[in-house]
């Protein structure tokens, strides 16, 4: 989420962006946040994507959307979904793998508000570079996210 900061207009008081070691910036008006479809609470599941663009030769990053999944909070919906440890062996294009059914369930509510902020910034997965992160059980439900946009 620090990257929702990171601008290409750089800071009025000279300070160091949190983005500036990466060496990329995010593109100024396409920061958008997304909640994921039923997911008992308006803040249990959410993030910030935006489009971002290589800042120098040894930028990390190509041209792409970067997408951030905000990690648990302390709420019921949040707790729920935590608890659903048993497996389910329904991720597309894996026989035979097994994942935890809360960060399963969490990542396919956030797909299609993905897709359509995907769409908005003119980035389809295949033909745009897109870089998925998150925090905590963030990083669970965006490696799993990851994985479904890859298929």
């Amino acid at each position: 989420a620090a990257a929702s900061v990171c601008s290409a207009l750089g800071w009025l008081d000279g300070s160091v962006s949190v983005c500036d070691p990466a060496q990329f910036a995010v593109t100024p008006g396409t920061v958008r946040s997304f909640v994921g479809e039923g997911s008992g609470a308006w803040d249990s599941l959410s993030g910030l994507l935006a489009r971002v663009e290589p800042q120098g030769e040894a930028s990390v990053v190509d041209s792409g959307v970067l997408i951030s999944i905000r990690g648990s909070i302390q709420n019921d919906a949040n707790a729920r979904r935590d608890d659903q440890t048993d497996f389910v062996g329904e991720l597309s294009g894996c026989e035979g793998c097994e994942v935890h059914r809360g960060f399963y369930e969490s990542a396919g509510a956030l797909q299609q508000s993905i897709m359509l902020n995907l769409q908005e910034l003119l980035c389809v997965p295949g033909s745009c570079t897109v870089y998925v992160t998150g925090h905590g059980s963030g990083a669970a439900v965006a490696a799993l996210l990851a994985w479904m946009l890859a298929q």
